[in-house]
């Protein structure tokens, strides 16, 4: 890893691990990395490959609801070495990468 990326990890909200995200650091609100999940994330695989499928169909009815179900999933990420819960939203997977905005520590 390089000086602008930092390493974090993904959660569901029965605290499992679904996988690791090196995150390019910015100021920009909206954060983006490297996705690397582990066997706990094929649980959600097939919900955000249909996001992917209806976002490049541009079915954007479909996007939101889509959408508004993973927000219900209570999605969180940790920095490495930290135990504080960072609330995420705006959480899309695509092709290997994360993309989404921090919210506030739980």
């Amino acid at each position: 890893m390089s000086i602008a990326e930092e390493l974090f990890y993904l959660f569901d909200k029965e605290d499992k691990c679904l996988g690791q995200i090196i995150l390019q650091v910015g100021d920009n609100p909206k954060k983006q990395g490297r996705f690397s999940p582990v066997k706990e994330f094929s649980r959600y695989r097939n919900l955000f490959k249909e996001l992917e499928s209806a976002a490049n169909a541009m079915l954007f009815s479909h996007v939101d609801e889509i959408e508004e179900k993973i927000a219900l999933l209570g999605f969180y990420v940790k920095s490495e070495g930290s135990e504080i819960k960072l609330k995420i939203k705006g959480l899309q997977i695509m092709r290997g990468w994360a993309i989404f905005e921090v919210g506030q520590a739980r």
